[in-house]
């Protein structure tokens, strides 16, 4: 019974005490109505949902060995040695690189001049490639220079996996290469 009288006091507290603070009172059916407000004006905001982020490779990292060689004149040669346990499948298309920046896709994985540069290639473990020589320019790059122009600078050559859809690729880079005007 003594449960039943305190809280019949509160209650009666609680309700008589609607004056008591300078006649204002604040009623739920204003808070419902503000909450209600901002709700509906957050509804009818359109959303714009930021793309999703690529998810790197799902194949294990390849462990290559990419190296820069000069060869005759302003020739480099670009070999790409997989070093790993697996065969790994590497983008047919090698990067050369100038500080960060793109300077050419025009080095080919393939085995001569005549042969098509495949989308992708697979190199087995201890498997090495040594496609046509880069000819140190931008634009076409390897084997005929129909629209290109002599660079210099330190560069790298960068291979990269050959990654699903929407996916970011691996990157193995060669160490820094020097090609003089």
């Amino acid at each position: 019974m003594n449960v039943r009288i305190g809280v019949s006091l509160v209650l009666g507290f609680g309700l008589g005490c609607g004056a008591c603070g300078g006649g204002a009172t604040e009623t739920p059916t204003e808070t419902t109505t503000t909450a209600e407000a901002e709700a509906e004006t957050t509804e009818n905001v359109p959303r714009e949902e930021a793309p999703p982020a690529p998810t790197l490779d799902p194949s294990p990292a390849p462990v290559l060995r990419v190296t820069m060689e000069r060869g005759e004149g302003r020739l480099v040669q670009v070999r790409v040695q997989n070093r790993g346990a697996e065969t790994v499948r590497l983008r047919g298309r090698v990067r050369i690189e100038r500080g960060g920046e793109l300077v050419t896709e025009g080095v080919g994985l393939r085995a001569d001049c005549e042969a098509a540069v495949p989308d992708c290639v697979d190199l087995a473990p201890g498997g090495e490639l040594v496609p046509p020589e880069w000819l140190g320019t931008a634009g076409d790059a390897q084997c005929i220079c129909t629209r290109c122009g002599p660079v210099s600078g330190t560069f790298v050559a960068v291979v990269e996996s050959c990654a699903p859809e929407g996916h970011t690729p691996h990157r193995v880079e060669s160490a820094p290469f020097e090609l003089p005007e």
